[in-house]
């Protein structure tokens, strides 16, 4: 099952989830810019007003890639301004000095997602070139809004059919990045979606604060955050703004992301690069149930007066998450297909010759994991074969520096040059890897 189905698999009802409530907090100074050195004791935690203790603690920030992906929605852009959005994309994109970990859809007036440059498909190397994509960001913008724009669908006013359009658009965005281990941004540039209309179809009042629920929350479980800049409107367009407002303000209070006002893009998508960079993931044990769907308030402090903590602000409980077993067996298909190194969890290792095969020994950094017995697991991917049974590590054997150290000698079948080594915490529901050359 891909990563895709599995995200939109979360809507179709709930699942098991574990008591363990894990959360993504981006700390920063007073210019915006990330804080990098704060420690466990620095932050505290608290669920509907409760103190709550932290059972893990990570600096997240300084891993290789943290994606920021960017939808440029013209679904929603009442008065056809697509020069005006496309221009200040486009510039935006071309002031930043690496364009790597940043990827650009839009949402066309159609209601397709149109990639302009998109993440890597499962396996897929990643190309690199002397010239970051973003220094051309404004030609690719151009040529693109050339093949999709034009008329608009006659039923384009229907509230509900374009709640659906834009939320299928980012449930399939959502599915996207879902591939991709660890806290991602996804900055949503749009004139916004109503939360609630009226039907064209059934000639009924209609509410879509459930469903952006499930949608938000999924999000968040995903790690994914959402900054939304909700761009201005003119003339008979404008009264949709407070609509969208509250749509937009319940998808970021759920995923730990901002608001920003029209015009905005650029601070928007620097923000939320910088957020990932001054990122920490705490866990605290919760006595919620998994799917009470109630409404419950959530709130990090910092001791640190001078630094500044961004979080989810809420959450509803409404059991969405993919069960450990089903979170296990789709990251170790997602880390055998992709084509750069899982990076949440530590792992190194290298290959030496040993009886009847190759003798694998790994180092997997035991402060990436929970450390809670049969909950950590070691799967290979030797040539084509795919991924191997996962094995159970003994989390309780460790070295005085903390490192989780694994040894095993397994067949390696003529012409096989690597073999990837990856671990999954299910508790934690982080993944790391390791291609070992032989």
């Amino acid at each position: 099952m891909t990563y895709a189905l599995l995200f939109l698999f979360a809507f179709l009802g709930p699942a098991e989830t574990s008591s363990l409530k894990k959360l993504n907090v981006a700390a920063v100074d007073s210019h915006g810019e990330p804080v990098t050195d704060l420690h466990a004791g620095d932050f505290q935690v608290f669920e509907d007003g409760k103190a709550k203790q932290i059972a893990f603690f990570r600096f997240t920030g300084g891993v290789a890639s943290h994606p920021t992906v960017i939808l440029v929605d013209f679904l929603s852009d009442r008065v056809l301004s697509d020069a005006v959005m496309g221009r200040e994309i486009g510039g935006t994109l071309k002031k930043l000095e690496v364009g790597g970990d940043v990827y650009l859809y839009f949402l066309t007036n159609h209601g397709d997602v149109f990639p302009i440059h998109a993440l890597p498909e499962e396996g897929e190397e990643t190309a690199t070139t002397g010239v970051p994509w973003t220094q051309n960001a404004v030609p690719m913008i151009e040529a693109a809004v050339k093949k999709f724009y034009g008329l608009r669908p006659v039923d384009d006013w229907d509230v509900e059919l374009r709640f659906k359009m834009t939320e299928a658009a980012l449930v399939g965005v959502g599915g996207l990045m879902q591939r991709i281990p660890g806290r991602k941004n996804l900055v949503f540039v749009t004139h916004g979606v109503p939360i609630t209309g009226f039907s064209v179809k059934t000639n009924q009042p209609v509410d879509f604060t459930v469903r952006l629920r499930a949608l938000a929350e999924n999000m968040e479980a995903q790690q994914i955050a959402l900054y939304a800049v909700q761009q201005s409107m003119r003339g008979a367009g404008e009264a949709l703004i407070s609509y969208g407002r509250e749509t937009l303000d319940l998808l970021t209070s759920l995923t730990g992301g901002r608001v920003y006002t029209s015009d905005s893009a650029d601070v928007a998508i620097r923000q939320a690069m910088a957020d990932s960079r001054g990122n920490y993931q705490l866990a605290y044990a919760t006595e919620v149930p998994g799917a009470d769907g109630k409404r419950h308030k959530l709130r990090v402090v910092c001791a640190r007066k001078d630094v500044r903590l961004h979080t989810a602000e809420e959450y509803y409980a409404l059991g969405l998450q993919m069960s450990p077993e089903e979170f296990e067996s789709a990251a170790f298909q997602d880390a055998a297909n992709s084509s750069t190194e899982a990076s949440e969890i530590g792992v190194g290792g290298k290959a030496s010759a040993g009886v009847g095969g190759e003798r694998i020994d790994l180092q997997i950094d035991a402060r990436d994991l929970l450390l809670r017995p049969g909950k950590v697991f070691l799967a290979f991917v030797i040539g084509d074969a795919g991924v191997s049974s996962p094995i159970p590590l003994n989390v309780d054997v460790r070295t005085a520096d903390g490192t989780l150290s694994f040894s095993k000698t397994i067949p390696i079948p003529p012409g096989v040059k690597k073999v990837r080594a990856i671990v999954v915490d299910r508790e934690r529901r982080a993944v790391g890897s390791v291609t070992i050359p032989m």
